[in-house]
């Protein structure tokens, strides 16, 4: 994250010019809803990394701008059209999920709105068909995680792997990440089980019987 303030520093007399002079601001959209505790955590590491070069970027006031998209491409859309109405918006920190930005990836790009991935994981967010990439990620994703994990399993002894996925791009990433890892190690699932984030407990006895049935050794 100290890594991310200082690249961020180096811009900011390039976005605002050479007099150092008021606020920029660096938004955070996640969902502070649904999934509170990562939302949080990225703020809070935001907020110490600032912290150590006394909460200035180039010389200017930094202000960090939190909202909640609670998990809603939608919502989180709304919020990337606030941040460029705004003239002293620098950059934009993404959350956990992965499905608001694979969603609205064209809108990043078309815009330049500089975004920074601490978390959400699918390969594709960093990898559009073409044109510009506006989105930086900030940690591993699943085109690397995947293989690292198929690797793993294998190299455990599993032989009878069934993916159990979320029913969003993020999943379905992971499906083509998994299936073309295993392949490569001679092994293919014996299912793949779709997941929405409003399972309860009830359907998830109902899929893990399922997946038991199959026979599968790992999952």
């Amino acid at each position: 994250m100290v890594f991310c303030c200082v690249a961020i520093l180096a811009m900011t007399g390039a976005v605002f010019g050479a007099d150092a002079e008021g606020t920029v601001r660096l938004y955070i959209d996640a969902d502070r809803s649904g999934a509170k505790a990562a939302g949080d955590a990225i703020e809070w590491g935001l907020r110490t990394a600032l912290s150590e070069v006394g909460d200035r970027l180039g010389g200017f006031q930094a202000e960090i701008v939190p909202l909640d998209h609670r998990g809603n491409s939608r919502r989180s859309l709304r919020h990337l059209e606030t941040f460029a109405r705004d003239d002293r918006a620098l950059a934009l920190f993404a959350g956990l999920h992965s499905p608001p930005l694979l969603e609205n990836r064209d809108y990043i790009n078309r815009n330049e709105i500089l975004v920074l991935d601490p978390w959400a994981a699918a390969g594709p967010i960093t990898r559009p068909p073409e044109g510009e990439n506006w989105i930086f990620r900030l940690s591993i994703d699943d085109a690397r995680a995947g293989y690292v994990i198929a690797r793993e399993a294998v190299a455990e002894g599993f032989r009878r792997p069934y993916l159990l996925l979320e029913d969003t791009g993020w999943g379905k990433s992971n499906e083509t990440t998994m299936t073309r890892a295993l392949a490569e190690l001679g092994v293919e699932p014996v299912g793949v089980e779709w997941f929405n984030w409003n399972l309860g407990a009830t359907g998830a006895r109902i899929i893990l019987r399922k997946i038991a049935d199959t026979g599968a050794d790992v999952q």
